[in-house]
């Protein structure tokens, strides 16, 4: 079954995984509880989260829990994820958008830069559907 969301639901969901993640951000994980523990990011105990596992609790609390959710965020996010030098530590075997999250160089303020700019797209995008409906 496909799921189909919107530009605007794409814009609540990455704005409340960045608040989400100014709280607590973590890496090699898809969430972690308070003692440091990797714990699934739809966990009550969650207390810090990876870029995806933001994304992923914030599709769970709206119900929208496909299995195949990292293949609807990669296309969202990959667009605005630096080029990293693959020898310094980019694991391969990850998703890009994990990759970047646990790539040894990358700080907080990148990830909150990658979800700013995607969330600045999805709401051109939806902005111009909107036009394009209108017309």
């Amino acid at each position: 079954m496909a799921i189909d969301i919107s530009e605007t639901e794409w814009v609540n969901i990455l704005g409340a995984a960045k608040s989400r993640l100014e709280d607590g951000w973590c890496k090699g994980s898809l969430a972690r509880d308070s003692s440091g523990r990797k714990v699934s990011p739809d966990n009550a105990s969650a207390a810090c989260f990876c870029m995806l596992g933001a994304i992923a609790r914030e599709m769970h609390e709206r119900s929208i829990c496909p299995d195949s959710w990292r293949d609807l965020v990669d296309p969202i996010l990959a667009p605005h994820i630096p080029a990293v030098d693959a020898g310094e530590g980019m694991d391969d075997d990850l998703c890009l958008v994990a990759a970047f999250n646990d790539y040894p160089r990358t700080q907080l303020s990148d990830v909150l830069a990658v979800l700013d700019k995607a969330i600045d797209t999805e709401s051109v995008r939806g902005e111009i559907g909107a036009q394009w409906v209108a017309k």
